[in-house]
Protein backbone atom coordinates (compact mmCIF):
# COMPACT_ATOMS: atom_id res chain seq x y z
CA UNK A 1 0.00 0.00 0.00
CA UNK A 2 1.67 3.02 -1.10
CA UNK A 3 0.16 5.87 0.82
CA UNK A 4 0.87 4.29 3.94
CA UNK A 5 4.66 4.06 3.68
CA UNK A 6 4.51 0.45 2.17
CA UNK A 7 4.82 -0.49 -1.40
CA UNK A 8 4.39 -3.68 -2.71
CA UNK A 9 7.22 -5.67 -4.86
CA UNK A 10 6.68 -5.52 -8.17
CA UNK A 11 7.00 -9.57 -9.94
CA UNK A 12 10.04 -10.33 -11.83
CA UNK A 13 10.03 -9.51 -15.83
CA UNK A 14 11.25 -11.58 -18.42
CA UNK A 15 10.58 -10.55 -21.69
CA UNK A 16 6.80 -10.48 -21.62
CA UNK A 17 7.03 -13.38 -24.44
CA UNK A 18 5.00 -15.68 -22.19
CA UNK A 19 1.90 -12.87 -22.38
CA UNK A 20 2.26 -12.91 -26.09
CA UNK A 21 2.25 -16.52 -26.52
CA UNK A 22 -0.71 -17.08 -24.03
CA UNK A 23 -2.80 -14.49 -26.11
CA UNK A 24 -1.70 -16.10 -29.46
CA UNK A 25 -2.43 -19.44 -27.80
CA UNK A 26 -6.13 -18.08 -27.24
CA UNK A 27 -6.42 -16.57 -30.25
CA UNK A 28 -6.15 -13.14 -30.64
CA UNK A 29 -9.70 -12.19 -31.54
CA UNK A 30 -12.92 -14.29 -30.75
CA UNK A 31 -15.83 -14.05 -33.29
CA UNK A 32 -18.61 -11.24 -32.52
CA UNK A 33 -22.41 -11.15 -33.27
CA UNK A 34 -20.80 -7.90 -35.85
CA UNK A 35 -17.56 -8.92 -36.62
CA UNK A 36 -14.59 -9.63 -35.01
CA UNK A 37 -14.51 -8.85 -30.82
CA UNK A 38 -11.67 -8.78 -28.11
CA UNK A 39 -11.71 -12.31 -26.57
CA UNK A 40 -13.99 -12.06 -23.49
CA UNK A 41 -13.49 -13.07 -19.91
CA UNK A 42 -15.51 -16.49 -20.47
CA UNK A 43 -13.01 -17.18 -23.43
CA UNK A 44 -9.97 -16.33 -21.44
CA UNK A 45 -11.07 -18.81 -18.83
CA UNK A 46 -12.16 -21.36 -20.99
CA UNK A 47 -8.50 -20.53 -22.43
CA UNK A 48 -7.04 -21.33 -19.17
CA UNK A 49 -8.88 -24.08 -17.96
CA UNK A 50 -8.45 -26.01 -21.41
CA UNK A 51 -4.83 -25.74 -21.27
CA UNK A 52 -4.39 -25.99 -17.62
CA UNK A 53 -1.76 -22.62 -17.90
CA UNK A 54 -1.17 -21.17 -14.50
CA UNK A 55 -2.08 -17.84 -14.86
CA UNK A 56 -1.65 -14.68 -12.51
CA UNK A 57 -4.83 -12.52 -12.31
CA UNK A 58 -2.66 -9.41 -13.59
CA UNK A 59 -1.73 -11.68 -16.49
CA UNK A 60 -5.02 -12.25 -17.28
CA UNK A 61 -6.02 -8.23 -17.54
CA UNK A 62 -3.01 -8.19 -19.61
CA UNK A 63 -4.37 -10.91 -22.10
CA UNK A 64 -7.90 -9.14 -22.31
CA UNK A 65 -5.80 -5.70 -22.65
CA UNK A 66 -3.47 -6.99 -25.17
CA UNK A 67 -6.36 -8.30 -26.94
CA UNK A 68 -8.20 -5.02 -27.25
CA UNK A 69 -5.04 -3.30 -28.49
CA UNK A 70 -4.90 -6.07 -31.28
CA UNK A 71 -8.40 -6.10 -32.65
CA UNK A 72 -7.70 -2.19 -32.40
CA UNK A 73 -4.77 -2.27 -34.43
CA UNK A 74 -6.43 -4.74 -36.60
CA UNK A 75 -9.73 -2.63 -37.74
CA UNK A 76 -7.10 0.13 -38.29
CA UNK A 77 -5.01 -1.91 -40.91
CA UNK A 78 -8.00 -2.48 -43.29
CA UNK A 79 -7.55 1.06 -44.31
CA UNK A 80 -4.99 0.54 -46.76
CA UNK A 81 -3.38 3.67 -45.96
CA UNK A 82 -2.47 2.18 -42.62
CA UNK A 83 1.37 1.64 -42.82
CA UNK A 84 1.90 -1.97 -40.61
CA UNK A 85 3.46 -1.86 -37.35
CA UNK A 86 6.06 -3.91 -38.22
CA UNK A 87 7.51 -1.50 -40.92
CA UNK A 88 7.58 1.33 -38.42
CA UNK A 89 9.55 0.21 -35.68
CA UNK A 90 12.35 -2.64 -35.92
CA UNK A 91 12.09 -5.83 -33.87
CA UNK A 92 14.16 -4.52 -31.54
CA UNK A 93 12.59 -1.03 -30.76
CA UNK A 94 9.41 -3.13 -30.32
CA UNK A 95 10.92 -5.21 -27.62
CA UNK A 96 12.61 -2.02 -26.10
CA UNK A 97 8.72 -0.36 -25.59
CA UNK A 98 7.24 -3.51 -24.64
CA UNK A 99 9.06 -3.77 -21.24
CA UNK A 100 8.31 -0.51 -20.20
CA UNK A 101 4.76 -0.63 -21.24
CA UNK A 102 4.39 -4.05 -19.67
CA UNK A 103 5.72 -2.21 -15.99
CA UNK A 104 3.09 0.75 -16.24
CA UNK A 105 0.87 -1.70 -16.46
CA UNK A 106 1.71 -3.87 -13.38
CA UNK A 107 2.29 -0.63 -11.41
CA UNK A 108 -1.39 0.35 -12.09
Amino acid sequence: MQGQGLEWPLPELDDGMHIINALMSAGPMQAGAMGPAALSWQEIQAWQQSTQTPVQPHELSMLRELSCEYLDQWLKSKDRFCPSPELILPQAEIAKKLVPHIKNVLRG
